[in-house]
């Protein structure tokens, strides 16, 4: 565990490594109930560590699947989702579209 970044007045990130990845699983999937524990941790956040070429393919992924869900009739939305190895795009059904009253 170390901090990245220069020393200034602004709190710096930190690099936290795991020898195994199912903590980190479970570090990834339990980080939404930390905002629940107390107020000084809910401006704590939690994110993946990706390089370079992964950020790109996210951003490249994100915007397709704006794009898509723009296109569309409003019926699904698109999302990226997975782990950083795996990210894809994902449609999901609309639930919160307006139904129309005869």
């Amino acid at each position: 565990m170390y901090r990245i970044g220069k020393k200034g007045v602004n709190p710096r990130p930190m690099l936290i490594g795991s020898k195994e990845k199912s903590m980190k699983n479970m570090i990834m999937e339990n980080r939404v109930r930390m905002k629940q524990l107390s107020d000084e941790l809910k401006n704590v956040s939690i994110s993946h560590d990706f390089t370079k070429e992964q950020r790109e393919k996210c951003k490249k992924l994100v915007a397709e699947a704006k794009d898509k869900q723009k296109q569309e009739s409003g019926e699904f939305l698109y999302r990226v989702r997975g782990d950083p190895l795996n990210l894809r795009k994902i449609k999901y059904r609309n639930i919160q579209q307006k139904t129309k009253a005869y």
